[in-house]
């Protein structure tokens, strides 16, 4: 090997390891940590007093949306497992009736039309459809979809012209149903492989806005017809619920995260909230959302078995752990006394918690973080949490966030004064913050939150922090793609023995073909890596009526990224130890002819 030849590859060698070395130093926070998971507040109330559950007749029904009828008592919820739509009057307190649709049926959102008809979307995939159900009769009217494949999800009806709304998450459109010919004309999403999930209506406007599972949302005018597509800041995690409040501000559930997340369209800035035990893997699984007449947004959490509350002005997060299992609702509803009803698909039960619930600890900010601050460093704010309720109780503080690509929140990224305390009634005490944004971030706007926990009731506080991303972090990460691509050219080069470099001694000349040795080589070292990719994916709870999430499968890019870091390294210290063994062995060759 030619010595400057030599002195490169040592040179690029050194260079290397003196980024890898200084990029684990300066980014030791990026390595996800289980620590302690974050979890909530208090109430007033007892949970299992709390939560009214009511059963349903039918064995294994799967539950799986639920709406309130025009006189207020009188509910009808889908029965996924049963084939069944199910009545149900809160005045008795029982299922008075079930309809049962047919064959093969698996009914998953449904909605009431101003005439009383009821219309559910049917996920058989044997005769994907809508269906209309008048209950006065007790006969369905059934609209199939006409497409393969087909998934038909949500249903909405307009209240305006009474027509019908759905989205089909494989056909990629949106579907209506017109009023007075029932007539169905689709619109394809812009973007093909959307995925459409959930429609909202935004009051006083002719515009349907649907969550995009891929991660995007799409606003449609009924009027023209036309689409308009947003695509976050920061990355949404299979999009499934959406309303729209008074305001105009679009709010989204997260599926596959742990947060619910905000759109403000006149700015196009977007705001995520997240739940107190916002991890990863699959999250706490935020399912739909429900607004209620105070602006209060209700979701189950699917993951968590909680059912959560956010009111946005004060930006406070309620959870309300469930005493049983099963809080997964596709579709939710609120009274007109504000009570939240739900469907617990694997309890086979329909659950309520009523809408004035209280809860006995405020949490308060005093002083927000300073912003904006450079991903990997620090900064602090100052929070008060009051004891509200009669008697002293002794809280546990923790933390929640976004703020590392993983959402996996320890003390590394926001550490707390204390994560105790013992409070008489009506006391308040400060509470210290320390935050520290991990240093793989990008630019944007991200969220923390100071959860207080007593008993199995939660509230977190909130507060948004902007984070510049770290230049020299930015840099590094095109590391691995140097990596691999100088592997494949040392691989080239030295493997395959393409003729790169001049030699000072003419050689004599010989075929341009490569050997069958040396492409025997080259493909055992592709079978090597094909061998070394391992498939990597999430698991996902069974959710009725919701497909899984798209994408997943291996991480094909990741992978190549770490074998050829990895192959880099391997291929440069033969290639040098090699060398060294060549000078050694002419050196020693060359005093034997000396000595003769």
């Amino acid at each position: 090997m030619r010595p400057a030849l030599r002195a490169t590859l040592v040179l690029l060698v050194v260079l290397m390891l003196t980024l890898c070395v200084f990029s684990t130093q300066n980014g030791s926070s990026r390595v996800p940590s289980s620590g302690s998971q974050a979890v909530s507040l208090v109430s007033r109330a007892d949970p299992i007093q709390l939560v009214t559950n009511y059963p349903i007749p039918t064995p294994n029904s799967v539950p799986n949306a639920i709406i309130v009828g025009s006189n207020n008592h009188t509910f009808w919820f889908t029965e996924f497992g049963a084939g069944k739509i199910g009545e149900f009057d809160s005045l008795t307190a029982n299922v008075t009736k079930e309809y049962t649709i047919g064959p093969g049926a698996m009914p998953a959102t449904l909605a009431v039309d101003r005439h009383g008809l009821t219309w559910f979307t049917d996920q058989n995939q044997n005769s994907p459809s809508v269906w209309s159900l008048n209950t006065a009769t007790e006969t369905f009217q059934r609209f199939s979809t006409n497409s393969s494949p087909s998934d038909p999800i949500f249903v909405l009806v307009d209240p305006t012209t009474n027509n019908v709304w759905f989205t089909d998450y494989y056909g990629n459109y949106l579907g209506e149903i017109t009023n007075s010919t029932h007539m169905m004309n689709k619109y394809s999403l812009p973007a093909a492989n959307s995925y459409p999930v959930e429609i909202a209506k935004q009051n006083g406007t002719s515009y349907l806005w649907i969550t995009e599972a891929t991660g995007r949302i799409a606003r449609f005018d009924m009027t023209s017809h036309i689409f308009q597509e947003f695509t976050p800041t920061l990355p949404l995690s299979y999009p499934v619920g959406i309303v729209v409040d008074n305001n105009g501000n679009v709010w989204v559930s997260e599926h596959g995260g742990s947060s619910v997340t905000e759109l403000i369209p006149s700015n196009s800035t977007w705001r995520k909230y997240p739940t107190s035990q916002a991890t990863a893997d699959p999250g706490t699984g935020v399912a739909t959302l429900t607004m209620d007449s105070q602006g209060r947004l209700w979701f189950a959490e699917h993951y968590s078995n909680r059912i959560g509350r956010l009111d946005p002005i004060t930006g406070i997060m309620d959870e309300f752990a469930l005493p049983i299992s099963g809080a997964y609702s596709l579709l939710d509803t609120v009274d007109a006394k504000g009570n939240f009803w739900f469907t617990e698909a694997t309890a086979n039960e329909i659950g309520m918690i009523p809408g004035n619930t209280t809860v006995a600890v405020n949490l308060r900010t005093i002083t927000a973080p300073s912003a904006p601050v450079t991903a990997g460093q620090s900064t602090s704010g100052e929070f008060m949490v009051t004891n509200n309720n009669s008697s002293r109780i002794t809280l546990t503080l923790n933390v929640t966030s976004f703020f590392t690509t993983s959402y996996f929140t320890t003390q590394r990224e926001v550490s707390l004064s204390t994560y105790s305390l013992t409070l008489d009634p009506g006391q308040s005490e400060k509470v210290n913050a320390t935050v520290t944004p991990d240093i793989s971030l990008s630019s944007g706007i991200y969220t923390a939150g100071i959860v207080a926990t007593y008993g199995t009731i939660s509230s977190t506080v909130t507060f948004f922090l902007r984070v510049n991303s770290d230049p020299v972090y930015q840099l590094e990460t095109f590391l691995p793609e140097i990596l691999l691509a100088a592997t494949a050219v040392v691989i080239m080069v030295f493997l395959l023995g393409l003729p790169v470099l001049r030699r000072r001694r003419p050689r004599p000349l010989r075929s341009t073909s490569i050997p069958a040795t040396k492409v025997a080589r080259a493909a055992s070292l592709a079978v090597f890596f094909l061998l070394l990719v391992q498939e990597t994916g999430q698991a996902w709870g069974k959710c009725p009526g919701l497909p899984p999430p798209p994408g997943g499968g291996p991480d094909i890019y990741g992978i190549a990224l770490d074998i050829g870091s990895i192959t880099f390294f391997a291929v440069i210290a033969y290639l040098l130890i090699r060398s060294r063994l060549r000078e050694r062995s002419a050196a020693g060759g060359q005093e034997e002819a000396h000595s003769a």
